[in-house]
C-alpha cells in the first residue's frame, strides 16, 4: 500500500474466517485472497487495494478499500461491490453477527477540545445509524465510557435500542 506520503506500507491483516473451510486474508500482491483449509486451496477474488473488517451473515464482506479510503460491502460469490457511504470517516469495526450490526467510531473536531469521538451502530436490516455514545474518547486517548456490558457501555446501549427502551 502507498501512503498519500508516498511512503510504502505493507499492510498485514488477519485472515478472516468466512466458513467453518475457508478464510480470507490480503496477499503480498495487496489482493484478497480464499484459503480452503480442507484442501489447500488458494484462490483470487479479484478485489484489489482492500481490507476486509467484517463478515455479514449473507456471505458478504465489508471492505476498506485504501486507494478510494471508502467502504464497501463485497458480495464474495459475484465480486459486486457496493459503497457504503455511511461508513465514511469510521474506524474501529465491531461486528455483532446475531444482530447484524456493526459498531463504530467517527472522529469529528471541536472547537475547544481539537477531536472528539462519537460511538455508532449501523444495522443491515433496517439500514439506520444509530448514535450510541456522544465524545467517548479524547484526542488524548483517555478513555470517557463505562465497560461494554456495564449499564450506559456500548453493548448495554445497543441492547437499550434493540429493545426499545432507549
Amino acid at each position: 500500500m502507498v501512503l498519500p506520503n508516498s511512503l510504502t506500507y505493507p499492510l498485514i491483516t488477519q485472515p478472516l474466517q468466512i466458513s467453518n473451510d475457508e478464510v480470507i486474508f490480503v496477499g503480498e500482491d495487496q489482493d484478497l485472497w480464499i484459503f480452503q483449509i480442507s484442501n489447500s486451496k488458494l484462490t483470487p477474488t479479484g478485489i484489489k487495494a482492500s481490507a476486509p473488517y467484517v463478515r455479514k451473515r449473507t456471505q458478504q464482506l465489508i471492505s476498506y478499500n485504501w486507494k478510494s479510503q471508502e467502504f464497501y460491502q463485497i458480495t464474495l460469490k459475484t465480486g459486486h461491490a457496493e459503497k457504503l457511504p455511511q461508513l465514511k470517516g469510521a474506524s474501529g469495526l465491531v461486528y455483532l453477527p446475531n444482530d447484524d450490526v456493526i459498531i463504530y467510531g467517527k472522529s469529528r473536531m471541536r472547537m475547544l477540545i481539537s477531536e472528539t469521538y462519537d460511538i455508532f451502530a449501523y444495522s443491515f436490516d433496517t439500514k439506520k445509524e444509530i448514535k450510541l455514545r456522544t465524545r467517548s474518547l479524547s484526542s488524548s486517548g483517555a478513555m470517557a465510557h463505562k465497560g461494554p456490558d456495564e449499564p450506559g457501555g456500548i453493548q448495554s446501549c445497543w441492547r437499550e435500542i434493540r429493545s426499545g427502551t432507549r
